[in-house]
This record gives C-alpha cells, structure tokens and sequence, in this order.
C-alpha cells in the first residue's frame, strides 16, 4: 500500500506504535491519525467494492490486482461507505471463464527477503463457471534493530512475515447474470513499530538520570549526541539498520478471514441491478514496551483487538435517451462491532523516573528542600508505602456502530460536449460505546490522593508539585476506575455512551470536451464523516463528554484531463480547496488522549502530472 505513492503523489500511508490502529492514509495531506479504535479514517478503503473499516485491516498482502483506484476529496454518491477525505478502491483479478492460466513468481533481497506469489485458473464449465485461487507468502527481516541499554540486541522489528490464500468462484449465466464469490484468509506475525530516538530527553541531558541510579543515558543505547533525523549523512542513519532500545522486542500478530459476494443482473436492455455483500472477522494481538527505552517504565503487555464487520450494497443504474442520461440509484447498510482488551503495567523503574522528574520540575536535588522526600530512589513509595512497580490495570473497550444510507448519482449530457453531473446522499449513522475495567492492581494512587488531601501530610505542598505528584500517582492509564475521588478527580470512570447524527451530502459538477480526450471540469462536493466516541479510559474523566462531533468538508476543483500524441501522452492539471468543518483530532495530553474539533481546517493545492509513457511527473503543494 505504502509504494502506491509512487505513481500518486496526493497518496501517503504511514503508521506509529500500532500496526493495527494507527495506520493512516491520506489524500491530499488530510487523513485521521489517532490508535484510538473508536476513530474512523477520513480515507475509506475498498477491496473488491467492500469496505474496510479500519485502515489496519487492509494490511494484509496485495497479489494478483487487476487495479488501484485513487479517488481524491470527499465520496459518497457512487457506491459505498461515505469518506471525508477520498478513497483507496482496489480490485483484484476476476476469475476467467474460458481459459486455464495462473503466474508464479519468486523473489529473494536484502535482509533475507524471500517472497512467493502465484495464481491459477480453471474453468470448471467453460464460459460459466470458474475458480481461482491466489496465495502469496513474503518474509523480511525487520529494518530496525532493538537493543537492551548494554547494546545487546534482542530482536528485529519493522520487518515482514505474512501470508495471504483467495479463492474466487466466478459465474456467468445464459441470462447474463454475472457473479463472484471471493473467500481469504491472511496472517501477519511480523514485530511493529520500534521508535528511534532522534532527541535527547532533558533528564538526560541535566545528569538526572544519574542522579537516581539509572545510569547517564537512563536506558537509551543509541549515539551519545542527539541524532538529527534530516542528516543523511550521520553514522546511525546510514547504516544498514536503525537502532531502537526497549526492554523487549515489539509482539505483533493479525489474523483475518473475510467473504464478499458480487452479482450482477441484467434489467433489460439499458438497466443493471448489482449487489455486493461481505462479512470480515479480523483480529490483531500485539505487545510492546511503551517507554521506548530498557527502563522498565511503563509495557502494553497485551493489547487484543477484535473487529467484525458486514456490509450489503444495492445499486440499480442504467441509461436513458439514448444514453444522454447516466442515472444510478442505491442503498448501503453496515454493521461493525469492535472490542478491545488493553493490558498495561508500570516497571521497576517507573519510581527513579518519578523522582527524577520531580527533581528536574524543583530545580534539581541541591535546589530541592524536599529532595529527601522526592529525589530518593523510591519517591512514591517512601510517601506511599506502596511499590508502584505491582501496578497492573486491564481496560475493556466495545463499541457497535450501524450506518445505512441512500444515495444517487446522475450524468446528464445537456449539450454536445456539456455533461452535468448531480449526486446525492443521505446517510444516517448511529453508535453505542462503552469502556469498563477487566481488573486494576493500584494501591499507589488511593494512597497519593489520601496524602494530598486537605490535612494530609502532603496537602501543603505547591500547586504544581501536587499536580505532579497526582498525575504520576494516579497515572490515567492504569488509574483505578470509579474510585471515590474519581467524582471530582481526573480519574477513569466507566461509562456507555450513545452517538447519532445524520448528514445530506451532495456532489456537483459541470465538464465539457472540446475533442475528446480532451476534457475540463469544475465541481463542488460536500462531504461528511461521522463522529463517535472515545474510546479511553479517560474519556469521562473530570466529568468529560466522550463523544466528538461529525466532520464536514465543502470541496471546491477544477482542472483539465487531456491525452494526445495517440494517448502517448496524458496532461492532467487541477486546482482544489477543500474547508473542513469540526475536523476530528485526537491528542496526548501527557495523562490522557482527548479528543476535539478543530473548528475549521483548509487543504488546498495546485497540481499537475505529465506523463510520457510510463515516466510521470507531478507537482504538488500543500498547506
């Protein structure tokens, strides 16, 4: 998916710590980054005409594609789930109804690539029914060393080990219904995402570090002077591999099996009813250290994702007076129901990284009146009693989310040359979200809470070390749920929350062709992607609302569409503003990931791609 950007530069794929939830495709610099599974992405991806409803679960291998489509800016009118942002369509290779064929191929690279990939076909009853099965296996080592803080490696991460097996049951009748049933199933056990360390903390740098037992470089084993990610030229970037430090090497596994059926009927001469439905189970597990260092600070020590999804689209469309008009008609209904078990745990050396913060907030240890109660090597348990290291926490997330609609979209040639194109959507989007405790070991923030108090020993201190002291005590991620402080402390509760709303989206546009294939146009579309509910332990804290609004975008293009010297070269120039309305972000606040509506957000750009046979130039700039 990442090497589609080549051939399209409004298209980029990248992901953070989770393979499987922050994954985030964007098109035209605008996509949703979040690892909050409650977010959707403002790019939509369709395998075969069937959404995707998380980005994460199209990682699996592309083999055997007929073809990539990139639709820019917002969709909605044609087919499918609506997109704020654009959509990735990609549809693979039909079964042939008439001819035994296939391909293999092999592959072998640096860093013990080896990959395989092959289809067959076979018509079973020649020009009416067909199979044909496609797999693909690929393994490379991970580009990204992890070392413990001696520099002893432990593993490999950012590396590959997948597989994928489709079948595909092909049909077409004497009445010329057409037809497929595709069945696959793909498994990932590759380590993702190491982070690299490109500045140096200021602990660090302040000797704190030190200060507390932890050694000069508090657990990191990359260069001695902070890297400069830009220098191309610097030893560690250069290398054959990037290092990373963790106290362990990232766990990652998915697993997903999915059916999608897609039949087509002929009404008449000028008239088709299509159908497509699919049901997808995916699954993903994964653990990492979260600290990015071999400090024993803070571990996901399983985070298990399970998403089910089913959708069914209906669309009739045809042609009219003599083909002047090109209408289509449709409906579009999905289900997704999603949990989570977030498993998490502080380490031994989450107490010295206390202190030492502590310290660096007061000044240091010489400077801190109160260093013997916050810069000893176990700051939280010498005022608590408590060893912060026995913190465990488990949360529990779900979420069930409908969303149907109706949708329409027409081509009208009003003159020789002039075609108007009108769509329309209504959709309709409902969702039920909950997050509850699978079970807390913290005696430490009951205990932190009680000492800052009003006449607790502790209760006398300055604001800010009393807020420090609460957010390191009570550390929202692994806080207790529903304690009694939580009513007037920023603390997890549990709750379930409900979200509904409804939007009319429309698309307009005017083009005209002076001699084909020569072609400009202007168009106008308003987009909608729906909103939700956070799904974090936090998202009630403080009495917060957990849910964030829909957002909206008013998309404004023109452009021109041309090919000449017998399609040996293509011209395409446009123009685009795309105004977005409440435009969904999700932030880490240090204690919590809120999230919020920014009021307005603007991408807009001048572009152009020239293309010379298979060489392609493009431009293109952002704001």
């Amino acid at each position: 998916m990442g090497q589609i950007t080549n051939i399209s530069s409004s298209y980029s794929v990248s992901n953070a710590q989770l393979a499987s939830g922050s994954v985030v495709l964007r098109i035209r610099g605008v996509g949703t980054t979040s690892n909050n599974i409650g977010f959707e992405s403002a790019v939509g991806i369709f395998i075969d005409g069937a959404y995707q409803s998380r980005p994460g679960v199209a990682l699996s291998e592309l083999v055997d594609v007929e073809r990539v489509e990139i639709l820019r800016g917002p969709q909605g009118t044609l087919f499918g789930r609506n997109t704020s942002a654009g959509a990735l369509s990609i549809i693979n290779t039909r079964p042939d109804l008439d001819a035994f064929g296939g391909f293999a191929n092999a592959t072998y690279g640096n860093r013990d690539l080896m990959g395989v990939q092959g289809a067959v076909n076979v018509p079973i009853v020649e020009g009416q029914l067909a199979l044909r099965v496609t797999g693909a296996y690929r393994e490379r080592d991970g580009y990204v060393t992890v070392v413990d803080g001696s520099g002893t490696k432990i593993g490999d991460s950012n590396g590959t080990d997948q597989y994928l097996v489709r079948g595909q049951l092909g049909f077409e009748t004497d009445g010329g219904i057409t037809g497929r049933l595709i069945a696959d199933h793909s498994k990932s056990t590759a380590g993702c995402c190491a982070a690299i360390e490109v500045l140096q903390s200021p602990l660090e740098t302040a000797g704190l570090f030190t200060a507390v037992g932890l050694g000069p470089r508090g657990g990191m084993a990359g260069p001695d002077v902070a890297l400069d990610p830009f220098d191309t030229t610097t030893a560690e970037i250069a290398a054959d591999n990037l290092i990373a430090t963790a106290s362990f090497a990232p766990e990652t596994r998915f697993d997903q099996w999915g059916i999608t059926g897609e039949i087509e009927v002929p009404l008449g001469d000028s008239a088709n009813l299509i159908y497509i439905g699919s049901y997808r189970e995916y699954d993903a597990t994964e653990a990492y250290d979260n600290d990015f260092s071999d400090l024993d600070l803070f571990n996901v020590t399983g985070n298990r994702t399970a998403i089910d999804t089913m959708t069914h689209e209906l669309r009739v469309q045809g042609d009219l007076f003599g083909g002047a008009l090109n209408w289509l008609v449709g409906g579009y209904y999905s289900r997704e129901d999603i949990t989570q078990e977030l498993s998490l745990a502080l380490g031994d050396n989450y107490d010295q990284v206390v202190g030492a913060t502590l310290a660096g907030a007061t000044g240091g240890a010489t400077l801190n009146p109160l260093s013997p109660l916050f810069f000893g090597a176990t700051p939280l348990q010498n005022i608590t009693g408590f060893d912060p290291a026995a913190i465990t926490n488990t949360n529990l997330y779900a979420q069930n989310s409908e969303s149907w609609s109706i949708f329409t979209h027409n081509v009208l040639e009003v003159a020789d040359g002039l075609k108007l194109t009108i769509g329309l959507r209504y959709s309709d989007e409902s969702k039920e979200g909950s997050f509850a405790t699978g079970g807390t070991d913290n005696s430490v923030c009951p205990a932190v809470v009680g000492q800052l108090s009003p006449g607790g020993p502790l209760s006398g201190l300055p604001v800010s070390l009393q807020n420090a002291l609460f957010a390191f005590g009570c550390f929202a991620l692994t806080a207790p749920a529903d304690a009694p402080f939580a009513a007037v402390l920023p603390t997890p509760r549990t709750f379930s929350s409900k979200f509904s709303d409804s939007e009319l989206i429309y698309t307009g546009k005017l083009s005209y062709a002076f001699a084909d294939p020569v072609n400009i146009y202007a168009s106008f579309t308003h987009g909608y992607k729906s909103g939700g509910i956070n799904l974090d332990s936090t998202a009630t804290a403080g009495g917060a609302d957990p849910r964030f609004q829909s957002e909206e975008v008013d998309s404004y293009e023109i452009g021109l569409k041309a090919k000449f010297l017998d399609n040996g070269v293509t011209l395409n120039l446009a123009a685009f503003r795309e105004e977005f309305t409440n435009f969904q972000i999700l932030e880490y606040t240090g204690t919590q990931f809120r999230p919020f509506n920014v009021p307005k957000a603007v991408s807009q750009a001048s572009r152009s791609k020239r293309c010379f046979g298979r060489a392609i130039i493009s431009r293109s700039t952002q704001r």
